[in-house]
């Protein structure tokens, strides 16, 4: 089966990335001892889920990672901003 999906995938992961590096640069301690926070949290679902034997396919768990890290960096963003 054809997967026109690939060039797409690989398209939004490098513009996740680049996002990343952007918002890093603005986010602060608070801010980051909260993205190690989730970060940690992300992990411990994943392992219950390996534990759990639940089948994952690795290019969904490292978007659906990286889009979470984005939301998160967004929303994080918002609050700064209206925050003044």
């Amino acid at each position: 089966m054809y997967d026109r999906q690939k060039e797409d995938i690989k398209d939004a992961e490098k513009f996740l990335m680049e996002w990343q590096r952007a918002i890093a640069q603005r986010i602060t301690e608070k801010e980051r001892g909260l993205a190690e926070k989730s970060r940690v949290l992300r992990n411990q679902e994943f392992l219950k889920l390996k534990e759990d034997r639940v089948v994952i396919n690795v290019i969904r768990q490292i978007i659906w990672s990286r889009f979470r890290q984005f939301i998160w960096m967004c929303s994080q963003v918002q609050i700064a901003y209206w925050s003044g």
